[in-house]
């Protein structure tokens, strides 16, 4: 329970602190973007890692709440449940900061989490070689 909260936590720290870290013109033009990345490097190469730590963070948490229900378990954990949900509600604060950012995390969040998922019957106790 306390390492969902930390998650929770820290992906959605993550996704602020690069939604911060990254300037993104109002209108967007190409060019002062680039400028932007080109003068200002190391908040950058921040905001990058920032949104690396975020995306996984949350693919992490939605793999974890969406895989009981796919598999059909007839046991789901409903505290780890509840808490991986509100990776949502972490996604809903983010939005409201800044929208195309948070919908670009939660598109690599939802797409990443998604193929993390194993459909096998093994699960975690797949055989090398066979």
């Amino acid at each position: 329970m306390l390492i969902r909260i930390l998650q929770i936590v820290s992906g959605f720290l993550s996704g602020y602190l690069f939604m911060e870290w990254i300037h993104i013109p109002e209108p967007f033009i190409f060019a002062e973007f680039i400028s932007t990345i080109i003068l200002e490097p190391h908040y950058f190469f921040a905001a990058a890692a920032a949104f690396l730590a975020c995306f996984l963070i949350h693919a992490v948490l939605l793999r974890d709440a969406v895989s009981p229900i796919l598999k059909r378990k007839e046991k789901i954990n409903k505290l780890d449940f509840f808490l991986c949900c509100q990776a949502a509600t972490s996604f809903a604060a983010l939005f409201m900061i800044n929208k195309a950012l948070a919908v670009l995390l939660f598109s690599f969040a939802g797409i990443y989490g998604m193929i993390s998922i194993d459909f096998s019957e093994k699960g975690k106790n797949k055989q090398s070689g066979s």
